[in-house]
């Protein structure tokens, strides 16, 4: 058997090692309902469903696009959003302002922080 043959079968072994290894994990997954990591997300989802989160933004604010583009990619579903524009009276003297289990809290606010500050 030359060199060229023994890289070749090398290939077809690992390739059909990885298929083996993807069928597999997606069989699992399928057959638990588990996946890599979904107990940590599962956990947050549940604990920031239980808590009253408001975020106050106004149309004019900066940081209120960032924040809400925090708020976009991990937890929207867990935040009601009060837009204070168009007439709309707000508490709010000051943009983004979080209110979390009865207190306020101004200023962008980054993931980390807003677990930490609703006990998540």
């Amino acid at each position: 058997m030359n060199k060229f043959e023994k890289v070749i079968i090398s290939l077809v072994v690992l390739a059909v090692l990885i298929f083996g290894l993807y069928a597999f994990t997606n069989w699992f997954s399928k057959a638990t309902g588990y996946v890599v990591g979904d107990n940590v997300n599962n956990e947050l989802a549940n604990c920031l469903s239980e808590r009253d989160l408001k975020v106050y933004v106004s149309a004019d604010c900066d940081d209120c696009e960032k924040q809400l583009n925090i708020v976009k990619e991990k937890i929207n579903r867990f935040v009601e959003v009060v837009p204070c524009d168009n007439g709309i009276e707000c508490f709010a003297e000051e943009f983004p302002s979080w209110e979390i289990n009865g207190k306020v809290y101004n200023g962008l606010i980054d993931l980390n922080k807003l677990i930490e500050i609703s006990g998540c």
